[in-house]
């Protein structure tokens, strides 16, 4: 018996131009420094402490997943790759509770990333869930759950957003057990998973961020400085795009501008109306 496993694929948005306006070892250097400090997130995450905090707790997360992560160029493989365990150790419904409770995890995890990724370089991040195989070692990663993680990433997702194949969102058990969760810990009756317009299931970051950080007052300075460093990453991310739609006399480079700044308007939507139902949220709108 295992847990279900959980497999991401983020891709940072505007790298490609990021990393082709480089062009001395300053830029260079500060940029190495951006992806070491992505990689050290990620270290630190499973450092020692860490684990040894989880052993005291009800649930051992290390007892349960081998977490691997990888970076390969500009794109994060996560992968949370399930231990298998004896016949009968836990029954399925605590089977079902312990997997809808790793994803919480998981998403308290890649918000540092998320976060250090428009803060500091104003990148958007998009990405792919499956719940299928994979296996990474060293900087390979292999396995069906891979590949339809980067199918979501690159074909279903579309918008800075992280889509969830079919195969979670399906399965009614899980769901429910995430629905559980957030309602008993967040007070809310729906979790972070949301259904976009287009029919798309996706990892609704900012609800949860707003859903961790909202329960605890103290964190009200940082949540303020998290959500205007996001609101500061998309206008900014508008008006380059809009500059380069005026300047720019291609008619084939302009509706390839105008769709990329239909992705930026959804992300601005996104980010409003996320913020709606929060007093301190609702003043780092976006007109």
């Amino acid at each position: 018996m295992k847990l279900e496993q959980w497999v991401l694929f983020l891709d940072m948005l505007g790298y490609q131009e990021i990393n082709g306006g480089i062009s001395d070892d300053i830029e260079s250097k500060s940029f190495f420094e951006f992806m070491i400090s992505n990689q050290r997130i990620f270290d630190e995450q499973n450092n020692p402490k860490i684990k040894e905090h989880y052993s005291k707790s009800s649930f051992n997360l290390y007892d349960f997943y081998e977490i691997q992560t990888t970076f390969v160029s500009d794109s994060l493989i996560i992968n949370y790759k399930p231990k298998e365990l004896k016949e009968f150790s836990i029954t399925e419904e605590i089977r079902i509770q312990h997997s809808a409770n790793t994803l919480f995890i998981i998403m308290q995890r890649i918000q540092s990333y998320i976060y250090n990724c428009f803060s500091q370089k104003k990148i958007l991040v998009r990405g792919g869930v499956s719940n299928k195989f994979c296996s990474i070692k060293n900087n390979f990663a292999v396995g069906e759950g891979l590949i339809e993680a980067y199918k979501y990433e690159s074909k279903i997702a579309k918008k800075p957003r992280i889509a969830i194949s079919s195969s979670i969102y399906e399965n009614n058990k899980l769901i429910d057990a995430i629905d559980l969760i957030s309602k008993t810990i967040y007070n809310q009756n729906n979790s972070f998973i949301t259904k976009d317009e287009d029919g798309v299931y996706y990892l609704n970051h900012l609800k949860y961020f707003l859903l961790f950080n909202f329960n605890t007052p103290t964190h009200e300075h940082f949540v303020y400085a998290y959500l205007s460093e996001h609101k500061t990453a998309i206008e900014d991310n508008l008006n380059n795009i809009n500059k380069k739609i005026t300047n720019s006399h291609d008619e084939e480079n302009i509706s390839r501008l105008e769709d990329v700044k239909k992705k930026l308007n959804w992300v601005k939507n996104y980010h409003n109306s996320n913020l709606t139902s929060n007093q301190i949220a609702h003043k780092i709108q976006i007109n």
